[in-house]
């Protein structure tokens, strides 16, 4: 099962991954900017393992350093994170 990108403006090229976490690489389509989307199925995770991906996602929201890629933003549903 291929999990969709919910952002329209992102035009989704290349993927990469197991099972758990899956990167692809995208392109915004105002700005032409390459962004990576990581993609988690939260079914195949442990809830530790659940965890340390929410901790990243909460400082990653914080951090703003020129060597750290920027998070532009979190979709979830049910199944993918």
């Amino acid at each position: 099962e291929n999990p969709q990108v919910a952002d329209p403006r992102v035009r989704v090229r290349v993927k990469s991954g197991n099972g758990q976490r899956l990167v692809k690489l995208g392109v915004h389509c105002v700005t032409c900017q390459k962004v990576a989307i990581k993609i988690v199925n939260r079914e195949k995770l442990s809830e530790t393992v659940l965890m340390k991906v929410e901790r990243e996602i909460a400082i990653l929201k914080l951090i703003e350093h020129p060597h750290v890629l920027k998070l532009h933003d979190v979709y979830e549903n049910k199944k993918y994170l």
